[in-house]
């Protein structure tokens, strides 16, 4: 699976890039905001899967749908954070933070099926 990584800070795209890669899936991309993701996008095709911080610089995760249509996005929250009912919809599943290492793959796992499936379903719900 492709996965492209949108993380504020550097230590949280570094804990998911060396998941994912030890899931033996591929990172196509990292960015930083929304801004980083549109401008990546347009030299990238698009990955199978986004991971990405709810709430970024310059927007929320869920505007990727706006720029990459179609591909499923996982959320990253905060521990405390809850998300509404209609956020939720935006998403196709949610982690939180501080990553707990089994349930982080566990989520990534749910995310690998469900872009090869095509699920609608959530995943990953903490």
């Amino acid at each position: 699976m492709r996965v492209f990584i949108v993380a504020t800070k550097a230590v949280h795209r570094k804990v998911l890039f060396d998941r994912v890669e030890a899931m033996g899936h591929d990172v196509v991309g990292m960015a930083r905001a929304l801004f980083e993701v549109e401008r990546r996008m347009e030299r990238l095709d698009p990955p199978d899967a986004f991971l990405t911080d709810h709430m970024l610089p310059d927007g929320f995760g869920s505007a990727i749908a706006e720029i990459v249509p179609s591909t499923p996005i996982l959320a990253i929250l905060p521990r405390r954070m809850e998300l509404t009912e209609d956020e939720r919809l935006l998403y196709a599943g949610v982690i939180q933070r501080p990553f707990d290492p089994m349930t982080l793959m566990a989520s990534l796992e749910a995310m690998s099926l469900w872009t090869e499936t095509g699920s609608d379903h959530n995943f990953g719900d903490s």
